[in-house]
C-alpha cells in the first residue's frame, strides 16, 4: 500500500501524506474501510524517499537564466507577479536590494532579476 501511495505521489510531484489523506477522506466519504497504515510508517517513508525539488523539475540546467525563470513563473503559476514588479521598478526606480528583500533571494540573483525586469 505504501509503495502504491509513494508511486502516485512521485508521479504527480506531491507529498505521499497528501495522497494518503485524500485516500482516507475518500474512504470515509464512501463509508469504506480506512487504510491500515501506521502514521509513523508513512512519515518514515516520506522522510526516506524525497522526490525532486520543484526547481529541478522546472529548470534544467540550474540555475535558470532570469528570463527563463520569469517566463516559467508566469506560465506555470499563471502569475502576473513579475509584470507588476517590472511596472513598479520602472515607476518607482527601486533597486536590486528591493527585489532581494521581496523575494528573499541572494543579492546576486536579485541583481540578475532586476536587470532583466528593467529591460
Amino acid at each position: 500500500v505504501i509503495k502504491t501511495l509513494f508511486n502516485c505521489a512521485r508521479e504527480h510531484f506531491i507529498s505521499i501524506n497528501t495522497i494518503y489523506r485524500q485516500v482516507q477522506d475518500f474512504a470515509r466519504a464512501r463509508q469504506l474501510p480506512a487504510l491500515k497504515i501506521a502514521e509513523n510508517e508513512l512519515h518514515a517513508t516520506r522522510n526516506y524517499f524525497s522526490g525532486p525539488l520543484i526547481r529541478e523539475v522546472l529548470f534544467a540546467p540550474l540555475p535558470p537564466a532570469p528570463n527563463v525563470y520569469i517566463a516559467a513563473c508566469k506560465h506555470q503559476f499563471q502569475s502576473d507577479f513579475f509584470i507588476a514588479m517590472k511596472k513598479m521598478l520602472r515607476e518607482r526606480d527601486t533597486g536590486p536590494s528591493y527585489v532581494q528583500q521581496i523575494l528573499d533571494i541572494s543579492i546576486h540573483d536579485a541583481k540578475s532579476l532586476y536587470e532583466e525586469l528593467r529591460h
